[in-house]
């Protein structure tokens, strides 16, 4: 009888570190940032003059530069600001990451400007900071 006892013992316990190392391991629910602000903000413009986000506007930005560009627009497009109006911050946010996604998939001057002026650091940082 002590050898089912701990034959149970020891399969809810393997039960429980599956579990809980399942519910570790999941992805953010769906519609969740996969980055914080701060953290897309340091990827995308640290170290100043020479980020991911200057090589893609300056049309030297690798195929995985810009997928991540894209990546960090659309942290963005899901979090929540600080402070500030949040149908603003959706609506510039959208912006940035529809002129990250036409960069990506074209790369051509019109969509490289684009980018660059829906990516108004100071008009956002004065809104929502």
């Amino acid at each position: 009888m002590k050898r089912f006892a701990r034959f149970g013992l020891v399969v809810a316990a393997a039960v429980s570190v599956v579990t809980g190392t399942s519910l570790l391991a999941a992805d953010k629910p769906a519609g969740a940032a996969k980055y914080s602000i701060e953290e897309a903000m340091k990827k995308l413009n640290k170290p100043k003059g020479n980020n991911i986000y200057t090589h893609v506007v300056s049309g030297k930005g690798t195929a995985e530069e810009k997928k991540m560009v894209v990546e960090y627009y659309e942290s963005l497009a899901l979090s929540k600001p600080e402070k500030g109006d949040l149908k603003e911050w959706q609506k510039m946010t959208a912006a940035m990451l529809a002129a990250a996604k036409a960069v990506e998939a074209k790369g051509d001057a019109a969509s490289l400007a684009a980018l660059k002026s829906t990516s108004n650091c100071k008009a956002c940082h004065d809104i929502f900071q």
